[in-house]
């Protein structure tokens, strides 16, 4: 089961991708004696995309393993595929017509990681280094019923020097 949305010129988007991750917990008053607090475990669904199509029936299928995407396959042949890490939620690398492009990250976690190198096909790579605002690499986090990203100790008067190198130094 799933969703089908229609856009006016149109397309189709097929949401048929079900995953679920945890999300924080409610704590209130117990509803039924008043004397404590009751704790409200939860999950957060979300339908991903696993098909687009244009009115000419072109399309693009999107492919997962559990939440991951793992490939992404065009109605022309043409496609990528993505390799995870399995220590951490981050790529590790997309291929696409025999070609490689290799993500390496710094303190690579369960949690994430922070971007270090992107090594492209032909063997030369990017480097990313320096500080960033508390967790501001690791994207966005559920937190209450809203995504929230978390930048802790950052004002408007702090810097964060960051160097990227160019594969051509």
């Amino acid at each position: 089961e799933g969703f089908l949305a229609l856009a006016p010129d149109g397309t189709k988007y097929f949401l048929t991708h079900l995953t679920y991750d945890t999300y924080s917990t409610i704590q209130h008053d117990d509803p039924i004696d008043f004397k404590g607090w009751s704790v409200l475990p939860r999950n957060i669904g979300r339908m991903k995309a696993s098909r687009v199509e244009d009115r000419f029936g072109n399309y693009i299928a999107y492919n997962y393993t559990g939440d991951r995407l793992t490939s992404i396959t065009g109605s022309d042949g043409r496609g990528v595929t993505i390799q995870w890490w399995s220590d951490a939620p981050l790529v590790q690398s997309i291929t696409a017509n025999g070609r490689t492009w290799t993500y390496n990250y710094a303190g690579r976690s369960a949690e994430g990681g922070t971007l270090s190198q992107v090594v492209l096909p032909d063997g030369s790579s990017w480097s990313y280094s320096g500080s960033t605002p508390g967790d501001a690499n690791y994207g966005l986090r559920i937190n209450g019923c809203f995504p929230s990203a978390s930048v802790s100790g950052s004002d408007s008067t702090t810097t964060f020097p960051y160097v990227v190198t160019h594969p051509a130094g």
